[in-house]
């Protein structure tokens, strides 16, 4: 008798919340070539909305959004999550820096964006999340059991 269980594969959701049409775009193509599922929306409030929608495994939110600025963003963003946070900068110096990061971002990238630099971020928070070996997702498993034997085959694919 074999019994085959379903396919488990594990996406990694990466919300998106950025007013520039084009750095959307940008961000949400290089990511998606990485892999990553992506969620892109324009303004804050529909950035809050999507987290609850969507369950993201990490967010990137651009320093200048339309409805509430990137720290009013980090505060409420922090007030129900602990997902990890990338604000892109629109402006340099230290000072934007760290009241962005106290404000709740995990890292804050200066303007220009640097695509490479991003996706080596977005890939350093993702390995945290990624299960140790204790932990193993499961992706097909079929169990042969073999009548008047002692013996029964498993054949594990792990993902």
């Amino acid at each position: 008798m074999l019994h085959r269980l379903a396919t488990m594969k594990h996406m990694i959701k990466v919300l998106i919340v950025h007013k520039d049409k084009k750095i959307r775009q940008l961000v949400g193509k290089a990511l998606n070539q990485e892999g990553f599922e992506t969620v892109t929306v324009s303004d804050s409030l529909q950035g809050i909305r999507a987290l609850y929608r969507t369950s993201p495994h990490l967010v990137i939110a651009g320093q200048e959004l339309s409805l509430l600025n990137s720290e009013d963003f980090c505060i409420r963003l922090r007030r129900v999550s602990s997902v990890p946070l990338i604000v892109l900068g629109s402006r340099n110096g230290e000072a934007t820096l760290v009241r962005i990061l106290e404000m709740g971002a995990d890292a804050y990238i200066p303007p220009p964006l640097d695509v490479q630099e991003l996706i080596a971020r977005v890939q350093s928070f993702v390995r945290r999340l990624k299960p140790g070996p204790e932990h193993v997702y499961m992706q097909s498993c079929a169990i042969e059991d073999n009548p008047g034997m002692r013996d029964v085959t498993i054949q594990l694919k792990i993902g």
